[in-house]
């Protein structure tokens, strides 16, 4: 059976070797995040006691998207692109 080619889709944005443009989607989603995020800062005060399984819910949002900067930024530095994060800005 012949394999079929897989369609190369690419209009304005870069193609970083995953098939169908989904960059629109997932900066909308991270809007959202970021949205979510400022409200629950206003929402909290310092010394505020949270349940645990929110601070378990929040620490693992912060990995999983922490990791998934560092994934897309080394991806884009492997095509030549800049770093958009300076040694000092980032968090470890």
């Amino acid at each position: 059976m012949a394999r079929r080619k897989r369609a190369k889709y690419r209009l304005n944005g870069r193609d970083l070797g995953y098939g169908t443009p989904n960059g629109g989607m997932v900066r909308n989603q991270l809007m959202t995040i970021r949205r979510d995020a400022d409200a629950l800062i206003k929402m909290l005060e310092p010394d505020d006691e949270v349940p645990g399984w929110v601070a378990s819910k929040v620490a693992t949002s912060e990995d999983r998207i922490a990791v998934t900067r560092d994934y897309i930024e080394s991806k884009l530095e492997g095509m030549g692109a800049t770093s958009f994060f300076l040694a000092g800005d980032r968090k470890k």
